[in-house]
């Protein structure tokens, strides 16, 4: 297993995620973030709609994530990891988000895409 990474989030939560995503995974992300999107025929500009960036978002953050030790010491792994940050403070999630964002860059996934 690669080593995994240690996120602590502001109020303590820690998340242990891999280093990258799959070629596998990467793709799967891909195809939802191209689900929902337009090009502009004068610009050749292509604009990405939100609800298509919030799922390629949170596949990115099950695919990555492999645990998380909440802040009351309790474990979670598995189909749980999204519904453990639903129930995090605001900053946490958001705080989780951004570091995995910067993860999914460094696999090349644009995640500076304007959002509707």
């Amino acid at each position: 297993m690669e080593n995994l990474t240690e996120i602590v989030t502001p109020s303590g939560h820690k998340a242990y995620v891999k280093p990258r995503l799959t070629y596998a995974e990467y793709r799967a992300v891909q195809r939802t973030l191209t689900s929902d999107y337009e090009i502009d025929p004068a610009t050749k500009k292509i604009k990405y709609y939100g609800n298509a960036i919030y799922k390629s978002q949170d596949l990115a953050v099950k695919f990555l994530v492999q645990k998380i030790i909440d802040k009351d010491g309790k474990e979670y792994t598995g189909e749980n990891i999204l519904t453990v940050i639903g129930s995090w403070e605001v900053v946490d999630g958001e705080y989780l988000y951004t570091e995995i964002d910067k993860l999914s860059k460094a696999s090349g996934i644009p995640t500076d895409v304007k959002k509707n």
